[in-house]
């Protein structure tokens, strides 16, 4: 568990550096285990208490200790924002403000054979001065060890190791160090002069450009990859460590908390030092530039100066600190728990590469970092390769005034063909924008078919952050399934095609590879109307960890095509709703289990949905997922009064736990809709889901029925139709569209769209029945026959009884066919549920009034979801007149 003590503010001291002087605001101070029982124990009592109880509390309980009232309301803070994280005593404790030393220069002090000639500031161990050399007449910097921050032994050690470490660094990029010496007792340390400003005060100016950002990135990635090769790790990066010479040289300062891993030339004394310098429970560094390993006293490498330098490019380009929070211990919870927002949040045309490269540096787990400061300057170099070019394309073009001087080209010499190239450079931007896409379900290139829902789920996840971003339409994966590629030899299906049978503009395509417990993601996406690729990316995880990447592809992907996102949509592609893995992927494999639609699917995907709460009862989504079992899977299958409220249960926790979720809000209207027949509860829980995510398609399906049953039929068609533009290879959703015409008394219009539907599916049994009783009001008996036996073969109708009911159509006609429908329904009534709708609609074509409300009060007692839209229902069209109907309309609460 993470270990400290007291939490305080994460800025730096605020006061400008000065050429020469380096400021490390840094100082360890102890936290007895004493003084820590007491800070935890009223930690404790006051998380029990409200708000203003807890203020009161503290005020008695910490009378004439200030200081510990701060540590305690610190923490307090902390655990709001990050979750307890008070689990273990500390050791000493967070570094913190450095004091004064005890002995001071004075100007015009000669201390060997330098003349100190003003004070600078103050640095990470003490003071430092400007000197000038009286040998070698040149000026020089003096840092005066700070004698009583912490021992003076200690002090002086950490002198001599900063002096030692660095001065196995002959490289341009890092400050000189010149020599030691004690002067009166004090220890001090003679380093080169630099004249310049400190990396803080550039950015404090004013953020850097992309390319000044990543030309200092390349000094200290070079300066580090000399220091880590001398087995050196800095610790302490941060721009106050970094100074910029009046030529735009990077000089990497302060090496007094470097620690030493691997040195076979080391001193005797490095050893002991080592042990005072890194002892277990101290956290050494700046809070917000510090990495994750560091906060939890891990062992450290090359890697965390790789993280702390990712901080700093962050805060070069942004102004902004990557992690800060408003106390010290939300930034810790932030660097451990968190992702920084994407730089393009705050800067106009950031490459793809740079975020790529940021990211990386700022994993939180090292192993996906750059493993170290050589691999990383490598990328480094690339990216200012194609910075350089594009910066050199950019200014070549405002210099010309290209575009005038083509097309004044164009009329007067080159004619029309010039004309041509003029118009097509010329071209709107807004005409190649990127705002529609479709993702293909993921290949399976090796990975176990056992794990195939890992592969799903990758692409479900995907799929759902993308979609709730609303400047940018996304295919519902239900349509993607007939894209699935089992064979890997088969390739990916041709992106113009896709682009066109679905009508995007662009088509994400991703392979993953297994090779050992490692996987491979390649995702890339191509622009559908020309076959060119827009952006790709590659990702490596391990196969337990595989679920991860589709925030990571996410938000690459949004940086490419949507720079300018609001913060808040943003926050949606980075939304964990969970930090156990075994519930991620109980719950994926329950989506898996459920997008098949079939009973056993349901059952399956509520099983798992069960299983992956137990492992986190506060995981929103798999009650959501249960809701939506309850009233797809068990709303026609059993009882209402059995699946209904089960669905607006698991609705509600998993709205309580997070009130985002469009499928729950979804799910909800649906119950209202169908059971409680609560129309203005309904219609707000639909509008908030879709408010939520434009692009789920269910949400925009089930309106539309709502819509249609209380005789809104323009507007239900409404949104059917885009519910059909989110998800256009929907069954389902196609055959929406005829049953709102059908509603609507078009019943040529309803039988082309269901022989549409058919032609996606030609065995779709919602669509043959929906077709018969379409047939049906046309006066197609015998077609109507057809389709709806062919609708109940594909369920449970034995061959045996299909016969009977065509003997029984040939027979006595429509009339007989409904007779012996009846008949089979009250003999499968003996075995499973079966809606009292049905058997009232059935009634209701025998023309036999009386048992038509005797079954409709029956589907009113039991609440049956089809009563929800009788009023629109063409078979009870001649019953409309009867007193007992409009009593039932009342009942329901539906208009006459």
């Amino acid at each position: 568990m993470l270990r400290f003590g007291r939490l305080g503010n994460a800025e730096d001291s605020g006061r400008s550096a000065r050429p020469g002087c380096t400021t490390n605001a840094l100082k360890v101070i102890t936290l007895t285990p004493e003084r820590w029982h007491q800070v935890k124990q009223l930690f404790h009592q006051a998380l029990e208490l409200d708000e203003k109880s807890r203020a009161a509390f503290l005020g008695e309980a910490c009378s004439g200790d200030e200081n510990l009232r701060r540590e305690v309301e610190s923490l307090v803070s902390g655990h709001n924002q990050a979750g307890s994280f008070i689990e273990t005593p500390p050791g000493p404790s967070i570094t913190e403000a450095i004091s004064e030393p005890q002995v001071s220069f004075t100007e015009g002090q000669v201390i060997g054979h330098y003349r100190i000639v003003a004070r600078l500031g103050s640095g990470g161990m003490g003071d430092v001065y400007l000197a000038s050399d009286t040998k070698l007449n040149r000026k020089v910097a003096i840092k005066l060890v700070a004698s009583h921050s912490v021992t003076d032994d200690l002090a002086k050690q950490r002198l001599i190791r900063e002096a030692q470490a660095a001065a196995k660094l002959d490289h341009p990029n890092v400050c000189t160090i010149h020599e030691v010496g004690e002067e009166n007792g004090q220890a001090f340390i003679v380093m080169q002069h630099i004249e310049g400003d400190t990396l803080a005060h550039r950015i404090r100016q004013q953020p850097l450009e992309i390319h000044e950002a990543v030309d200092i990135a390349l000094q200290v990635t070079d300066a580090l990859t000399e220091a880590h090769s001398h087995g050196i790790i800095h610790r302490d990066l941060k721009p106050q460590n970094i100074m910029i010479t009046r030529r735009g040289q990077a000089k990497v300062l302060d090496f007094g908390l470097a620690k030493v891993f691997q040195d076979s030339s080391s001193v005797d004394s490095d050893a002991e030092t080592e042990r005072v310098l890194s002892q277990p429970g101290i956290i050494i560094g700046t809070v917000p530039y510090l990495s994750p390993e560091q906060l939890l006293d891990k062992n450290l490498d090359v890697r965390s100066d790789i993280f702390s330098l990712g901080s700093m490019i962050y805060e070069m380009v942004t102004g902004r600190q990557a992690f800060a929070a408003d106390s010290r211990a939300a930034t810790i919870a932030a660097i451990l728990n968190t992702e920084p927002k994407p730089v393009a949040w705050y800067t106009a045309g950031v490459p793809d590469e740079f975020e790529r490269i940021l990211r990386r540096c700022l994993e939180k787990d090292r192993d996906r970092r750059y493993q170290s400061a050589g691999e990383l300057h490598l990328d480094l170099i690339k990216l200012r390769s194609s910075l350089v070019s594009i910066k050199g394309s950019k200014t070549h073009r405002m210099k010309l005034h290209w575009k005038p001087i083509l097309a004044l080209l164009a009329v007067a010499v080159l004619g029309p063909v010039a004309v041509v190239l003029y118009q097509h450079a010329n071209r709107n931007p807004v005409e190649r924008r990127i705002d529609s896409l479709a993702v293909l379900p993921f290949s399976n290139e090796g990975v176990d078919p056992a794990n195939e829902y890992l592969m799903d789920g990758v692409t479900d996840s995907l799929v759902n952050r993308l979609s709730q971003l609303g400047e940018l339409k996304v295919i519902a994966l239900n349509s993607m399934v007939r894209y699935r590629t089992r064979d890997p030899q088969e390739g990916f299906p041709d992106a113009k095609v896709v682009g066109h049978d679905l009508n995007v503009k662009a088509v994400l395509i991703g392979r993953i590879v297994q090779v050992g417990n490692s996987i491979s993601i390649r995702a890339e996406l191509t622009d559908a109307r020309d076959d060119s690729q827009v952006w790709g990316n590659q990702y490596k995880r391990s196969l337990s960890d595989i679920l991860t990447v589709a925030e990571d592809i996410a938000r690459d992907l949004t940086a490419r095509l949507l720079p300018g996102l609001k913060p808040e949509e943003s926050k949606k592609l980075s939304k964990r709703y969970t930090e156990s893995r075994e519930a991620t992927e109980l719950y994926q494999k329950g989506r898996f289990y459920w997008n098949k639609r079939t009973p056993e699917g349901m059952m399956k995907a509520i099983d798992n949905f069960q299983e992956a709460i137990l492992k986190d009862s506060k995981y929103a989504l798999p009650y959501a997922g249960l809701a939506d079992c309850y009233v797809l899977g068990l709303g026609s299958t059993s009882p209402p009064k059995e699946a209904m409220p089960r669905a607006r249960k698991a609705a509600e926790i998993a709205l309580g736990i997070d009130e985002s979720l469009c499928e729950a809000h979804t799910s909800l209207a649906q119950v209202k809709f169908w059971y409680d027949w609560d129309w203005p509860g309904a219609e707000r829980e639909f509008k908030r889901a879709i408010e939520l995510n434009q692009n789920y398609a269910t949400a925009h399906q089930w309106y539309a029925e709502y819509l249609a049953a209380l005789g809104r039929l323009d507007e239900a068609m409404t949104q059917m139709r885009q519910a059909q533009e989110i998800d256009p290879l929907s069954l389902i959703i196609s055959s929406g569209v005829g049953k709102i015409f059908y509603y609507g008394h078009q019943y040529r219009q309803a039988i082309d769209q269901y022989l549409k539907t058919l032609e996606m599916d030609k065995d779709f049994p919602q669509a043959h029945f929906n077709l018969g009783i379409a047939y049906e009001k046309t006066g197609m008996f015998s077609q109507a026959v057809t389709e709806i036996l062919t609708s109940e073969a594909a369920s449970s109708l034995s061959g045996e009884d299909a016969k009977a009911l065509e003997t029984a159509y040939k027979r006595d006609g429509w009339k007989g066919f409904w007779r012996k429908e009846l008949d089979l329904a009250r003999q499968q009534s003996k075995h499973t549920y079966v809606p009292a709708y049905n058997i009232a609609r059935a009634y209701a074509r025998l023309g036999e009034t009386d048992q038509v409300f005797e079954w409709l009060q029956r589907a009113y007692e039991n609440q049956d979801h089809g009563l929800a839209a009788i009023n629109i229902d063409p078979t009870f069209e001649e019953f409309h007149s009867n007193s007992g109907f409009s009593a039932l309309l009342d009942k329901i609460g539906l208009p006459h």
